[in-house]
Protein backbone atom coordinates (compact mmCIF):
# COMPACT_ATOMS: atom_id res chain seq x y z
CA UNK A 1 0.00 0.00 0.00
CA UNK A 2 1.22 3.47 -0.88
CA UNK A 3 2.18 5.75 1.99
CA UNK A 4 0.94 9.23 1.19
CA UNK A 5 2.97 12.23 2.29
CA UNK A 6 2.74 15.98 2.20
CA UNK A 7 0.09 17.39 -0.08
CA UNK A 8 -1.49 14.05 -1.00
CA UNK A 9 -1.79 13.17 2.69
CA UNK A 10 -3.86 16.36 3.12
CA UNK A 11 -6.05 15.45 0.12
CA UNK A 12 -6.66 11.84 1.11
CA UNK A 13 -9.44 12.51 3.69
CA UNK A 14 -11.33 14.56 1.09
CA UNK A 15 -10.94 11.84 -1.55
CA UNK A 16 -12.15 9.19 0.89
CA UNK A 17 -15.15 11.24 1.96
CA UNK A 18 -16.09 12.03 -1.65
CA UNK A 19 -15.41 8.60 -3.20
CA UNK A 20 -12.32 9.80 -5.05
CA UNK A 21 -13.77 13.17 -6.02
CA UNK A 22 -11.98 16.30 -4.84
CA UNK A 23 -14.23 19.35 -5.12
CA UNK A 24 -12.18 22.55 -5.12
CA UNK A 25 -14.67 24.11 -2.70
CA UNK A 26 -14.18 21.21 -0.24
CA UNK A 27 -10.39 21.49 -0.53
CA UNK A 28 -10.65 25.21 0.14
CA UNK A 29 -12.71 24.44 3.28
CA UNK A 30 -9.77 22.29 4.44
CA UNK A 31 -7.33 25.16 3.92
CA UNK A 32 -5.94 23.93 0.60
CA UNK A 33 -5.16 26.60 -1.97
CA UNK A 34 -6.98 25.87 -5.27
CA UNK A 35 -3.89 26.82 -7.30
CA UNK A 36 -1.86 24.25 -5.37
CA UNK A 37 -4.51 21.64 -6.21
CA UNK A 38 -4.47 22.65 -9.88
CA UNK A 39 -0.66 22.37 -10.09
CA UNK A 40 -0.70 18.98 -8.35
CA UNK A 41 -3.34 17.67 -10.78
CA UNK A 42 -1.63 18.97 -13.93
CA UNK A 43 0.13 16.06 -15.60
CA UNK A 44 -0.83 13.64 -12.83
CA UNK A 45 -1.89 10.38 -14.52
CA UNK A 46 -3.96 9.39 -11.47
CA UNK A 47 -6.15 12.50 -11.68
CA UNK A 48 -9.02 13.41 -14.01
CA UNK A 49 -10.50 16.89 -14.31
CA UNK A 50 -14.05 16.13 -15.54
CA UNK A 51 -15.61 19.52 -14.76
CA UNK A 52 -14.74 22.99 -13.58
CA UNK A 53 -13.80 22.87 -9.91
CA UNK A 54 -13.80 19.06 -9.78
CA UNK A 55 -10.94 16.56 -9.75
CA UNK A 56 -11.15 12.79 -9.45
CA UNK A 57 -8.11 11.14 -7.89
CA UNK A 58 -7.72 7.40 -8.56
CA UNK A 59 -5.43 6.59 -5.65
CA UNK A 60 -4.39 3.24 -4.20
CA UNK A 61 -6.00 3.80 -0.81
CA UNK A 62 -8.30 0.83 -0.02
CA UNK A 63 -10.68 3.10 1.92
CA UNK A 64 -11.57 5.12 -1.18
CA UNK A 65 -14.78 3.56 -2.48
CA UNK A 66 -15.14 4.26 -6.21
CA UNK A 67 -18.56 2.61 -6.60
CA UNK A 68 -20.25 5.95 -5.88
CA UNK A 69 -17.83 8.31 -7.62
CA UNK A 70 -20.34 9.35 -10.30
CA UNK A 71 -22.89 10.24 -7.62
CA UNK A 72 -20.35 12.09 -5.50
CA UNK A 73 -19.25 14.02 -8.57
CA UNK A 74 -22.81 15.20 -9.26
CA UNK A 75 -23.17 16.42 -5.67
CA UNK A 76 -19.74 18.04 -5.74
CA UNK A 77 -20.60 19.92 -8.92
CA UNK A 78 -23.83 21.11 -7.29
CA UNK A 79 -21.77 22.74 -4.56
CA UNK A 80 -21.75 22.93 -0.78
CA UNK A 81 -25.00 21.94 0.88
CA UNK A 82 -26.28 19.85 -2.05
CA UNK A 83 -28.22 16.73 -1.12
CA UNK A 84 -29.85 13.88 -3.05
CA UNK A 85 -33.60 14.36 -3.12
CA UNK A 86 -36.80 12.36 -3.59
CA UNK A 87 -36.65 9.92 -6.52
CA UNK A 88 -32.86 9.59 -6.38
CA UNK A 89 -33.05 8.63 -2.70
CA UNK A 90 -35.73 6.02 -3.49
CA UNK A 91 -33.45 4.60 -6.18
CA UNK A 92 -30.41 4.54 -3.87
CA UNK A 93 -32.48 2.73 -1.22
CA UNK A 94 -33.52 0.11 -3.84
CA UNK A 95 -37.20 0.52 -3.06
CA UNK A 96 -39.70 -1.10 -5.40
CA UNK A 97 -37.17 -1.68 -8.15
CA UNK A 98 -37.98 1.85 -9.25
CA UNK A 99 -35.43 4.32 -10.42
CA UNK A 100 -35.45 7.62 -12.20
CA UNK A 101 -32.69 8.05 -14.78
CA UNK A 102 -32.57 11.69 -13.74
CA UNK A 103 -30.61 12.65 -10.63
CA UNK A 104 -32.71 14.74 -8.26
CA UNK A 105 -30.58 17.10 -6.19
CA UNK A 106 -31.72 19.75 -3.73
CA UNK A 107 -29.55 22.85 -3.51
CA UNK A 108 -29.69 26.00 -1.40
CA UNK A 109 -29.57 28.33 -4.43
CA UNK A 110 -30.55 28.23 -8.09
CA UNK A 111 -28.45 26.29 -10.61
CA UNK A 112 -28.28 26.33 -14.38
CA UNK A 113 -30.18 23.63 -16.21
CA UNK A 114 -28.11 20.54 -16.77
CA UNK A 115 -28.93 17.41 -18.72
CA UNK A 116 -29.70 14.47 -16.43
CA UNK A 117 -30.20 16.55 -13.28
CA UNK A 118 -33.41 17.96 -11.86
CA UNK A 119 -32.71 20.73 -9.33
CA UNK A 120 -34.96 21.20 -6.32
CA UNK A 121 -35.04 23.99 -3.78
CA UNK A 122 -33.59 22.94 -0.43
CA UNK A 123 -36.19 23.82 2.18
CA UNK A 124 -34.02 22.72 5.08
CA UNK A 125 -35.55 19.24 5.30
CA UNK A 126 -33.92 16.59 7.52
CA UNK A 127 -30.94 14.71 6.11
CA UNK A 128 -29.09 11.46 6.54
CA UNK A 129 -26.02 9.94 4.97
CA UNK A 130 -26.09 6.95 2.65
CA UNK A 131 -22.76 5.59 1.42
CA UNK A 132 -21.26 8.71 3.00
CA UNK A 133 -23.31 11.02 0.76
CA UNK A 134 -26.01 13.39 2.04
CA UNK A 135 -29.58 12.37 1.22
CA UNK A 136 -33.02 13.64 2.11
CA UNK A 137 -34.48 11.75 5.07
CA UNK A 138 -35.91 8.54 3.49
CA UNK A 139 -39.50 8.92 4.71
CA UNK A 140 -39.76 12.41 3.20
CA UNK A 141 -37.96 11.32 0.04
CA UNK A 142 -40.50 8.54 -0.48
CA UNK A 143 -43.41 10.93 0.00
CA UNK A 144 -41.86 13.55 -2.31
CA UNK A 145 -41.29 10.89 -5.00
CA UNK A 146 -44.83 9.52 -5.18
CA UNK A 147 -46.21 12.14 -7.61
CA UNK A 148 -43.75 11.08 -10.33
CA UNK A 149 -44.60 7.36 -10.12
CA UNK A 150 -47.35 5.42 -11.81
CA UNK A 151 -49.72 3.33 -9.66
CA UNK A 152 -47.88 0.00 -9.89
CA UNK A 153 -44.48 1.47 -9.08
CA UNK A 154 -45.96 3.54 -6.25
CA UNK A 155 -47.46 0.39 -4.71
CA UNK A 156 -44.15 -1.49 -4.99
CA UNK A 157 -42.20 1.40 -3.44
CA UNK A 158 -44.68 1.73 -0.56
CA UNK A 159 -44.62 -2.04 0.03
CA UNK A 160 -40.82 -2.04 0.25
CA UNK A 161 -40.81 1.14 2.37
CA UNK A 162 -43.05 -0.57 4.95
CA UNK A 163 -40.94 -3.76 4.89
CA UNK A 164 -37.72 -1.77 5.34
CA UNK A 165 -39.20 0.30 8.18
CA UNK A 166 -39.19 3.68 6.45
CA UNK A 167 -42.99 3.94 6.72
CA UNK A 168 -45.66 2.31 8.85
CA UNK A 169 -48.45 0.40 7.14
CA UNK A 170 -50.89 3.11 8.21
CA UNK A 171 -48.72 5.84 6.63
CA UNK A 172 -48.45 3.84 3.41
CA UNK A 173 -52.22 3.30 3.29
CA UNK A 174 -52.82 7.03 3.72
CA UNK A 175 -50.47 7.82 0.83
CA UNK A 176 -52.27 5.63 -1.70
Amino acid sequence: MTEYRGFEKRLLPIARRWHGVIPVWAAREEGIDPSQLRHWAAGNDDVDHPARGIYVWYNDDPRTDYRYTHLAQALAEAGPGAVFYGPTVVKLLHLGGWGSQTLHIAVPSRRRKRYGIQWHHDTGFPRRKLHGLPIQEPRLAIIDSLPVMNGDKRDMVLFDAVNEGYLTQREADELV
